[in-house]
């Protein structure tokens, strides 16, 4: 009986080891340091992921495998910078990359700002960074007075995913409404995957609505997929899938961002829970929340995660398709 009692507590000496060792590996090491010209960046990671956020431009500018390229493209002559407060006047707007969040529908802006894009402080005015004994970040974001709103983030690195709960206060004395718009900027020079939907779930910013053979998209399987090699510039796709997933494959690296939409209730006018828009030198992977009315005072939350794996070694794109289909089909 003895030496059974002593095998059973050898056996859970070994195992709470092992536990311990793979959340060692997995766990986040959270600490304040200089990123490409900006001083206080927050720099997450361990042995698998990297992810640094720049409170200086309310941006999370690197996400990648740990010691691999970043996958979201960061413009190389704004490093360093800040935006200016009149921007949202003056139209001296600084696309500084990564990834950042506005406010759903797009059609409200010309009623607010005169210029695109959404009052500075929603964009790239700078956050407030808290670091919790975790290893989890708060971030603070500056208060909008012609939207009568403010965004706060909580960020959370665990093993290969990044989870981001968004949450949009209202800070007027009015009711408001909008719904949560996160915007990721990554490479172009990959392969972009969501999936298909039939009719008009899926539409396009042609006039009639249609997405057109020239921009590049095709079906694979039950996937909807993009290569950069061929397409249109400036061209853009809304999905309603029930699905709730957007992959990019890019610099040997798959980025796959899932989240949960819901249709049950209204969308912002002409945005769609999964949008991609192809620019001339990124690519930008959107997810747009539900529309929602605030009281002041009142807030509402908008749940993501990012993940990434190492690119699987398959050469024709139907391959990748499946691969892609499969591994987010069983993520959360």
């Amino acid at each position: 009986m003895k030496k059974m009692i002593l095998k059973i507590i050898v056996i859970c000496v070994v195992v709470l080891g092992i536990v311990f060792f793979f959340s060692r590996k997995a766990s986040a090491e959270t600490r304040l340091s200089p990123y490409d010209g900006w001083d206080n960046c927050v720099v997450m990671s361990n042995k698998l992921v990297k992810v640094v956020i720049v409170p200086g431009v309310a941006r999370v500018l690197h996400f990648s495998l740990n010691g691999q390229p970043n996958i979201l493209w960061e413009d190389a002559g704004a490093k360093g910078k800040l935006q200016k407060p009149d921007s949202e006047t003056t139209g001296d707007y600084v696309n500084f990359g990564g990834a950042k969040l506005w406010v759903a529908p797009q059609a409200k802006w010309k009623n607010l700002w005169s210029v695109w894009p959404p009052y500075y402080g929603l964009d790239s005015g700078p956050c407030q960074a808290l670091i919790r004994k975790d290893g989890s970040v708060a971030l603070q974001g500056m208060a909008s007075p012609t939207a009568g709103v403010r965004f706060d983030r909580q960020v959370d690195l665990r093993g290969n995913c990044v989870s981001f709960v968004y949450t949009m206060s209202n800070i007027s004395d009015k009711p408001v409404e909008w719904g949560i718009w996160m915007v990721a900027n990554v490479l172009s020079a990959g392969q972009t995957f969501i999936p298909f939907v039939e009719g008009s779930d899926l539409w396009s910013n042609e006039k009639d609505k249609k997405v057109p053979d020239r921009f590049g998209w095709v079906k694979q399987g039950d996937l909807l997929c993009l290569d950069f090699k061929d397409g249109t510039n400036g061209s853009k796709i809304f999905s309603l899938s029930k699905k709730g997933w957007i992959a990019h494959v890019v610099a040997g690296q798959v980025f796959i961002i899932t989240y949960t939409p819901d249709l049950s209730v209204p969308q912002p006018e002409g945005e769609a829970p999964t949008e991609i828009f192809r620019g001339e030198q990124f690519v930008e992977l959107e997810h747009v929340g539900p529309l929602v009315k605030l009281a002041p005072r009142q807030t509402t939350k908008l749940t993501e995660r990012w993940y990434v794996f190492q690119a699987p070694n398959l050469k024709d794109q139907p391959a990748l398709a499946a691969w892609v289909s499969k591994t987010a089909g069983k993520l959360k």
